[in-house]
Formats: C-alpha cells, sequence, structure tokens
C-alpha cells in the first residue's frame, strides 16, 4: 500500500507572528563599535553604515554574503581544527577575524566565478589588501588565500589557492593607520567628504542617494599595488581537496535517509565516485543553510534548541523552535505554493517533518520555507502543521529503516523501497536503474 503523506495532514496554518519575527531577524543589522580591517577596505562605506543605519542591503545581497560566511565555516572545519579558526586579531585600535590562522593568516573567501589565471592584486584587490593587514597585525611577512568559485572557466567549481609575500609590513601598517584616522575624523565630524570614492563606485551601492561620492577622490589600494605577485599553489589546493575527500560523515543514517529511503540507498553507493567538484557544491550547498539558519537565529538562542534523535541505525538532531519540532528548507520555485498544494509541492518537506513530529511526541510541526527566487517579504514564509495519528507515521518510519537496512545487506532489491516524488524522476541521476 503507497504511503500518501496528504492522509496525516490535518490542517496547515500559515503564522504570520513568526514569520514578520524571523524577516525582523533576517534584516536586522548591528553596527560594529570598533573600526576594523573590513572597515579599512573602504572607509566610505563604513562610514555609510555607521552613519545611515536605515539604510540596509537587499535580502539577496545579505544572503549572497551568508552563501559565503557558510562555506567558511564548513570548509574550515574540513581543512583545520578549531583552535586555529576564526582567530580573533587586534594592532592599535583596528581590529579583525582572521579566517584560519596556524602559522600563517589564511583568508578564504567566495565568489561566483573565478580563473586559475588570475592576477590577484588587480582582479581582487581588496583580498590581498585584508591579507596584507592581517599579516601586519600578526608580524607574518607570509599569507594565504583560498579561493573558491561557484564556476571557472570550465563552467565547474574551482578551489584556487594563492601563497602572497609582503615584503614591508610597517609600510602596511602605516597605511592601515591613515585609513583608520581618516575613518575616525570622519565620523567624528559627521562628515565624509576627506574619504574616497567606494572601490565600485557606480554599481548598484545601497547608499548611493546619500553619500555624494561621485566627486571625491577615487580610492587608491595602495597596500595590494605595492604588493608582489601572488603565487598560484595548485598542489596545496589537491592537498586540501584530498582533506574534503576524508571528511566524510560517520556511517549512520540520518532522518532524511528515511524520507527518500531509495535514492538514500544510490547515493550511499555513489559516496565513494563523488569528485571535487561534487563535495564542493554540497558544502557550499550546507554551508549557505547553516548561515541563513544562524541570521534568523534558528537553532539557537533562548526560544530555540536542538536535540538529539536516535532510532535504529537513525541518528540526527532535532531543532526546537518555542517547543515545537521546526525544519528549515529552501524552494526553487518561482511563486509561493498554496496551503491546499503543498502536500503534493512539498510531500518530502511533510514526511520529513511528520517522522520528526511521531518520533518525538508531538502531533504539531513548524516549517519554515524560503523562496530563493523571489523578492521581498515573500521570500519567507512559515506554516504550522498538524498531523494526525502519529502512531502510524512512527510504524512507517520503522518500516522504511527495517527495509532499507535488508536491502543494504542484500536480503532485499532496492525496488522493494518506497519510491521518490514523482517530480524528483525527472532530474534523478540514477534513473532508470533505480526503478522510481
Amino acid at each position: 500500500m503507497s504511503f500518501d503523506i496528504s492522509d496525516y495532514v490535518t490542517r496547515i496554518d500559515a503564522n504570520r507572528t513568526l514569520k514578520d519575527e524571523l524577516m525582523a531577524r533576517l534584516k536586522e543589522s548591528r553596527p560594529r563599535q570598533r573600526i576594523s580591517v573590513t572597515d579599512l577596505l573602504n572607509p566610505r562605506k563604513a562610514f555609510m553604515q555607521r552613519t545611515h543605519p536605515e539604510i540596509q542591503p537587499t535580502l539577496e545581497r545579505k544572503e549572497a554574503m551568508l552563501a559565503g560566511k557558510g562555506f567558511h565555516d564548513l570548509f574550515g572545519h574540513a581543512v583545520s581544527t578549531e583552535e586555529y579558526l576564526e582567530q580573533f586579531v587586534e594592532w592599535d585600535g583596528i581590529v579583525g577575524v582572521i579566517d584560519v590562522f596556524n602559522d600563517i593568516p589564511i583568508e578564504m573567501k567566495t565568489t561566483g566565478s573565478v580563473s586559475e589565471r588570475e592576477e590577484l592584486r588587480e582582479s581582487r584587490p581588496a583580498y590581498v589588501e585584508q591579507l596584507a593587514m592581517y599579516c601586519a597585525m600578526v608580524d607574518r611577512d607570509k599569507g594565504r588565500i583560498i579561493l573558491y568559485g561557484r564556476e571557472s572557466d570550465d563552467k565547474k567549481p574551482l578551489l584556487a589557492v594563492y601563497d602572497a609575500s609582503f615584503d614591508d609590513l610597517q609600510a602596511v601598517k602605516e597605511e592601515m593607520g591613515k585609513r583608520r584616522d581618516a575613518l575616525a575624523a570622519a565620523l567624528k565630524k559627521g562628515d565624509p567628504e576627506n574619504l574616497p570614492g567606494c572601490p565600485w563606485i557606480g554599481r548598484g551601492c545601497e547608499y548611493k542617494d546619500v553619500c555624494g561620492c561621485s566627486g571625491v577622490p577615487e580610492f587608491v589600494p595602495t597596500i595590494a599595488k605595492a604588493t608582489p605577485p601572488l603565487k598560484p599553489n595548485p598542489d596545496e589546493a589537491k592537498r586540501l581537496l584530498s582533506m574534503l575527500s576524508t571528511s566524510r560523515k560517520a556511517e549512520r543514517m540520518a532522518l532524511n535517509d528515511l524520507v527518500f529511503p531509495r535514492k538514500a540507498y544510490y547515493d550511499r553507493l555513489r559516496k565513494e565516485q563523488e569528485t571535487d567538484e561534487d563535495r564542493l557544491k554540497r558544502m557550499d550547498r550546507a554551508g549557505f543553510d547553516r548561515a541563513f539558519a544562524d541570521a534568523i537565529e534558528f537553532g539557537r538562542g533562548p526560544e530555540s534548541e536542538r536535540k538529539l534523535l536516535a532510532m535504529g541505525d537513525v541518528q540526527d538532531r532535532v531543532t526546537y523552535l518555542r517547543g515545537v519540532p521546526t525544519i528549515l528548507r529552501t524552494s526553487k520555485l518561482n511563486e509561493v505554493v498554496s496551503r491546499e498544494s503543498m502536500t503534493r509541492m512539498f510531500s518530502h518537506y511533510l514526511v520529513r517533518l511528520a517522522f520528526e513530529c511521531a518520533l518525538t511526541g508531538f502531533d504539531k510541526g513548524r516549517l519554515i520555507l524560503r523562496y530563493e527566487k523571489l523578492q521581498g517579504d515573500s521570500r519567507l514564509m512559515v506554516y504550522d502543521v498538524v498531523f494526525k495519528d502519529t502512531e502510524a507515521l512512527l510504524k512507517e518510519a520503522e518500516g522504511r529503516l527495517l527495509t532499507l537496512r535488508e536491502v543494504r545487506e542484500g536480503h532485499l532489491d532496492p525496488k522493494e523501497l518506497p519510491p521518490c516524488p514523482q517530480w524528483m524522476t525527472k532530474y534523478c541521476q540514477y534513473q532508470p536503474s533505480c526503478g522510481c
């Protein structure tokens, strides 16, 4: 007998109160009190951020920044250890956080596209200047940039590593001091007239209507210009990629394996053939999900907590938001799905939520849904979902676990596993062998 989640959903309510609260958290920007290395890369923008807090970046731009932060977090933990990650440093009233600092400062950067032939001093001077400032702050004349591009010359993700040397750290410190003093003076006076224009003047700056930067001197990345050419280090890039291939999760099953048991079976078989590009893409997606969750304080803070859930071979964590099992998911659809259509269009999300509720003794769960292609407040929706017959849902989860175990041990044919939703078969890489 086929399983249909619509048979178990009693009601789906749009929770406007919680949605508005989460949107407010996503939009808010916490002003920095001290001058940072990032401020010195663009002093005029730093001035505007402090003096015009009412002007906020678009959600799209904020999410682009979150994507980079999330990748940094996951990649950093894959190739380094906690004691060397995100190291706070301070020099002469200037503060900063180095992505990885063991023997030399290492900066990780994420971008839409990258070429192995790039001369970073010219194409991305801010990256070079930031690294130079960190090196000067900790008195190291060498540093490294790890650059992840979601697309490269051959259209594949690329991880490139560049080694940098800085011949005159004192000159770097002097330039840092000049920029710090100029920014501090502008903030005290309340006038940015002596600050240079932004490096990307005329390219969509959110402060263009209040900045008046069209007639000011051009920003010159003097530190980058004085830096010797950076040297590509393909051997280090290969070493880092090899570390990703060995940093796999334990062999325990996750709850999502029970949502897509047939796909989970074939995914496990394919693990050994996973390419470097596959790993980078997977880490990029997972990193953004983590960073987005942090931005709305999902999974942390007084209203949110995560608890371990175990059922046989399955071990996972359930997130509770205000005491209710809650999942956060992203949709690529071009419009908001009606509540009447959710059991059909988002059956996989509701099955996951239903299993969490059944396994934790709840009959109500919460779905936070992000529409990545939509603009404004439609970008985030929150639904409270009420289920019935949670005992039957629990039996379904246990039955899927048992069948998956039997298939993995070779006692059953994979076609005995519940198929994936029909819409997934069009894009499934395992067709036609999986039989969905």
